[in-house]
């Protein structure tokens, strides 16, 4: 074998040792993740179910929460809902207030729940978090002349016992229609194997105002 020969043999040799080498290497680079865990699942909810009822400003940075962030949210939320639900007067007190405040005024325009919050005085009446609320202006018949509540994130549990509500509303919205049906819940798993329910159904109690209330 000559020594031109025996230079393209070492040549070739030493490219396939090469090429290994940097096979193997990149078996410890860390590239995109395409997997999904529990962790982003439960925050992609609260960006489904939560986020959009909390608006915010245009040039606000959008910035995920934590999981754990969440997880104190679905805490927090659960009791507020399932009392908000299951109490049939909860908001009568609240409704009160509104309607005497807005008495001289020929509809709800701009109505939202920083305002509800300056007008409700707890006296006898139960405490709310206004931020587990979406309130806004909503027309019935003439531009603005109801208001609604918007309760977000509802399990399906709480969302199944809403009829009662009629004691005090002139119309409940199940996932935005009177004749809206329950949606299962997301389900997502805490220290691995206790299941937790997080709510995907929103819930609107629509106020329009008659002379001694809400219109029924």
């Amino acid at each position: 074998m000559n020594t031109f020969l025996r230079h393209i043999i070492r040549l070739l040799t030493a490219a396939v040792l090469c090429v290994s080498c940097v096979a193997l290497a990149a078996s410890d680079c860390a590239g995109p993740s395409t997997a999904r865990n529990a962790s982003d699942q439960i925050v992609d909810w609260y960006d489904n179910f939560v986020r959009p009822f909390h608006p915010a400003p245009a040039d606000a940075p959008v910035t995920k929460p934590t999981r754990e962030q969440v997880q104190a949210y679905i805490d927090e939320v659960a009791p507020f809902h399932n009392r908000a639900v299951l109490d049939p007067v909860f908001f009568e007190p609240l409704v009160e207030q509104v309607l005497a405040s807005y008495r001289n005024a020929s509809g709800f325009r701009g109505v939202d729940a920083a305002t509800l919050q300056k007008i409700y005085k707890r006296g006898g009446g139960p405490p709310i978090d206004f931020s587990m609320l979406c309130v806004s202006p909503r027309t019935v018949k003439t531009t603005d002349d109801a208001f609604g509540l918007t309760l977000f994130g509802v399990n399906y549990a709480d969302c199944q016992h809403i009829g009662l509500r009629g004691l005090v509303f002139t119309d409940i919205l199940v996932n935005g229609s009177s004749g809206g049906t329950c949606r299962p819940d997301h389900m997502y798993y805490r220290s691995v194997f206790i299941p937790v329910p997080a709510g995907i159904n929103d819930i609107t109690f629509v106020c329009r105002r008659d002379q001694t209330g809400c219109t029924r």
